[in-house]
């Protein structure tokens, strides 16, 4: 021990003397995991096993959630037109006149096909929350028809196909696109309607666009056909609604052309791409993949065997994304045709609900970008996936017939005409595609694969804790793991009790050597060292003990076949404090041996060599040593001076003759032929 250690021991017994014990306890110890090696084949796979498991954990969040990257969401942008036809669906022109005769072919526009079905009648209920229409009315053919009261007048009825052109049926926004699949027209007509013999309804036939059953008259709640409004100069005019509703033939043709743009935050260089143009150094585009979202568990149809190879590739950078609307409406698992969901809508019990074509629909369409900086891997996927419900917007008033600056004169000089003003208002329901980007630009993160690693190495505390219980609660050597487990671990007692081992082991060694129980080579086997515990212990349980001293050995991997006095040390002072590695520093630091310059001895070439008679050197006077009981006292050591012979090396076996016989000894390190060393005997 060097100066300072001793000096640092010194002062740590002196504060443990001068306070008391349970402050000493309190403060002073300190209380941490002891490594212990268990040598239990079972524990090891259960460790390891766990251990692997924890190591799996880790690579596999690095794999599959990037927890190493770091990530943020991309900006994104989507450019899209709408065009007349997609390159793999029939044209928007062609299917609105299906075969010269449309009304007829179009099922929606049938009269004589189940119109009935494409109607929505909106529920009206009274103050107190009676439900007034519509109502059931068992026909004829034994159905239920239902039917909307008098008055109720803003239903989605009476519809009839019109031919709309191209430019009517879509409109656009920065992420919004809306094609027309219902529309419904209000026209406005004000009358003059107060004169000398004039009496008003706009129930009239001369003043309606169309009989009752293609259009309907929207009337007050007071009853009345016609609202009243009074002009300048006392004149009185009277406005007309009349309400048509019609599909547009064959909308879902209409195709659009898609492109997408992203860009990265400086963080990530301001990394940007579009597919306008093909990707190249500064342009990171990616392949864009066209797949279907299910939200909310929904059953959907599969798409066609022709839609669904096509998407199996990518849409490369620079070739627009082409889809009709009616392949987009695939994708996404609906059609026009079908009915909307009876959660979608307000509904009457028993009410079937509308098909799509007249209520709406709207379809989602999200980029979602995975994007590599570090290795300009780029890749995109567009979700496509619907939300049912009553989908509508509003267009642009039409005015068909303008007021006349100078109107309204006297209404009763007769030069005034019957019409004012008319306009028609539009309400338009469809499909309203809405579009949006997210996903993740990532780059690799020192920061956090670190925190990858911690996480790992967090876990494997539980794992070590799992094995001390098994070891301590369940193993059949439970007591003697929980008691090396809870040894209190101090310097100077266990330096001590490894000393007094190691001194009575040495006593026992050197009197097992005078009965003959030791090998020439001073070791003992295992056949006799069961002969002596044997005697104390009987024939089996000393056989037993013997074995388990030598499966202690130092050496896990093989069992020895004889063990030093040095080895058997080492097993009884264990690995705390390597008894073995002391005893080297010490030996290194105080038994060093010192040669002297001699020039005497023969050449060895690798045979032992009898050494001439050594110098015999006076030992010290043994000291008196206490009788312990059961153990045989060690004579007293005595020392002799050898000359190396020439041609022996370090390491190199002599035989030297001394007092109690030859012996064999090592020429120890540093020693050269010629040079004077000393051994004990």
């Amino acid at each position: 021990m060097s100066k300072f250690a001793e000096a640092f021991q010194r002062f740590e017994d002196s504060i443990w003397d001068i306070v008391p014990g349970f402050v000493g306890k309190l403060f002073f110890e300190v209380k941490q995991p002891k490594v212990v090696s268990i040598r239990s084949p079972v524990l090891g796979i259960i460790e390891k096993s766990l251990l692997g498991l924890v190591l799996a954990y880790v690579i596999m969040n690095i794999i599959s959630s990037g927890s190493h990257f770091k990530e943020e969401m991309p900006t994104g942008f989507p450019t899209f037109d709408f065009i007349r036809k997609a390159p793999n669906d029939a044209a928007f022109n062609d299917q609105r006149n299906l075969n010269d005769q449309p009304y007829v072919d179009l099922p929606y526009c049938n009269v004589f096909h189940k119109r009935g079905e494409y109607e929505y009648l909106r529920p009206i209920y009274d103050s107190t929350g009676t439900l007034l229409s519509p109502y059931k009315n068992f026909t004829k053919t034994k159905n239920f028809d239902w039917v909307a009261i008098k008055g109720s007048v803003f239903n989605d009825d009476k519809i009839a196909c019109k031919q709309i052109n191209y430019a009517e049926l879509i409109k656009k926004g920065l992420f919004t696109a809306q094609l027309t699949t219902f529309q419904s027209e209000t026209l406005s007509t004000v009358h003059r309607c107060e004169g000398p013999s004039l009496s008003y309804s706009c129930s009239d036939p001369a003043k309606r666009e169309t009989d009752d059953a293609k259009s309907t008259i929207i009337t007050k709640y007071s009853g009345e056909d016609y609202f009243k409004s009074y002009e300048s100069g006392g004149n009185v005019s009277c406005t007309c609604l009349e309400k048509k509703n019609s599909f547009p033939m064959a909308p879902e043709y209409i195709g659009l052309a898609i492109y997408h743009d992203y860009q990265g935050s400086s963080d990530f260089g301001g990394v940007t791409g579009t597919t306008t143009i093909k990707k190249n150094s500064n342009n990171l585009a990616p392949d864009t993949y066209v797949k279907r979202k299910v939200y909310g568990g929904k059953h959907l149809p599969p798409m066609s065997a022709a839609l669904e190879e096509r998407l199996k590739q990518p849409f490369k950078p620079g070739d627009a994304i082409q889809l009709s609307v009616n392949e987009l409406l695939e994708i996404a698992g609906c059609n026009l045709d079908e009915s909307v969901s009876e959660t979608s809508i307000p509904l009457v019990q028993g009410q079937p609900p509308p098909k799509r074509r007249t209520a709406g629909v709207r379809l989602k369409v999200e980029f979602e970008y995975d994007i590599n900086v570090d290795t300009d891997d780029a890749a995109c996927t567009m979700y496509v996936s619907f939300i049912d419900g009553l989908t509508s917007w509003s267009q642009d008033v039409q005015m068909h017939s303008r007021q006349k600056l100078s109107e309204p004169k006297n209404m009763e000089d007769g030069g005034i005409p019957d019409v004012l003003r008319q306009y028609s208002e539009f309400t338009n329901r469809g499909v309203m595609i809405q579009f949006s980007a997210h996903g993740k630009l990532k780059k690799f993160d020192v920061n956090n694969f670190v925190n990858v690693v911690i996480q790992g190495i967090v876990l494997m505390g539980p794992v070590y804790s799992l094995i001390l219980i098994l070891a301590t609660m369940v193993m059949p050597a439970k007591k003697v793991y929980s008691q090396s487990l809870r040894e209190k671990v101090e310097y100077t007692k266990s330096m001590g009790q490894a000393a007094t081992m190691a001194a009575l082991l040495i006593s026992q060694f050197n009197d097992w050597g005078k009965q003959g129980k030791l090998k020439q080579n001073k070791k003992i086997n295992v056949q006799a060292l069961s002969e002596i515990l044997s005697q104390s212990l009987g024939e089996t349980e000393g056989g037993d003990m013997a074995k388990f001293v030598f499966e202690a050995s130092p050496d896990h991997e093989n069992t020895p076949e004889e063990l030093s006095c040095e080895e058997m040390i080492r097993i009884m002072t264990g690995d705390v404090l390597n008894f073995g590695k002391i005893q080297r520093k010490m030996t290194r630091k105080k038994l060093q041996i010192h040669p002297v310059n001699r020039n005497n001895g023969n050449p060895n070439n690798g045979t032992p060599y009898n050494a001439p008679a050594p110098d015999l050197v006076a030992a010290p006077a043994p000291a008196v040593q206490p009788q312990i009981p059961g153990m045989v006292q060690a004579p007293q050591a005595r020392a002799v001076n050898v000359t190396c012979p020439p041609g022996i090396a370090p390491g190199g076996m002599l035989q030297v003759q001394t007092p109690n016989g030859m012996v064999q000894v090592q020429v120890p390190n540093g020693v050269s032929p010629g040079q004077v060393f000393q051994i004990q005997y």
